[in-house]
C-alpha cells in the first residue's frame, strides 16, 4: 500500500462510490468504509483521514442535492 497523496480526480471516483452506497444504503458508516476501501482498491493508496472525510461530505452533499431535486419534481408534476 502506497503512501502518497490523491489526486483530484482519484477523490472524485472516491466521491461517486460514496455517493452510490448511501443511495443504496443510507448508512454512513458503510459509506466512510466504502470510500477508504475504493481508494485502497483502485489506487492502491491507503487515503487519510482529510482525503476520506472530504469525499464522504462531498458524497453527502451530492445525495442533498439529489433529495432537493427529486422534490422539486414531484411538487411541479
Amino acid at each position: 500500500m502506497k503512501n502518497q497523496y490523491l489526486t483530484q480526480s482519484q477523490i472524485m471516483e472516491m466521491v461517486e462510490t460514496g455517493f452510490n452506497v448511501y443511495m443504496m444504503t443510507a448508512d454512513k458508516k458503510a459509506t466512510i468504509r466504502s470510500i477508504r476501501e475504493h481508494s485502497m482498491d483502485e489506487f492502491n493508496i491507503k487515503p487519510n483521514h482529510t482525503a476520506v472525510f472530504s469525499a464522504f461530505t462531498q458524497a453527502m452533499a451530492m445525495y442533498e442535492v439529489t433529495v432537493g431535486n427529486t422534490k422539486i419534481l414531484i411538487n411541479n408534476a
